[in-house]
């Protein structure tokens, strides 16, 4: 009987490039809001801002955390 190969990423949430949808959705969240408010630039800094501290929050704990968290 031959080993079979399981792939690691299956239950990783879907991508565009290079982040994930789950840090995206902060980031384009925070666009909408600036372009409705048209205060782009601020809401884009803190959409990135915001993307960033949930993927070191998401990073520094187990798999599936942010899932059942709350």
């Amino acid at each position: 009987m031959q080993p079979l190969s399981l792939p690691h990423g299956v239950d990783d949430p879907p991508s565009l490039l290079l982040w994930r949808l789950d840090e995206l959705i902060p980031l384009l969240l925070m666009l909408v809001v600036g372009m409705l408010s048209d205060r782009l630039l601020i809401f884009l800094a803190l959409g990135l801002g915001l993307s960033r501290l949930y993927g070191r929050f998401r990073d520094s704990r187990p798999d599936g955390f942010a899932l059942h968290w709350g």
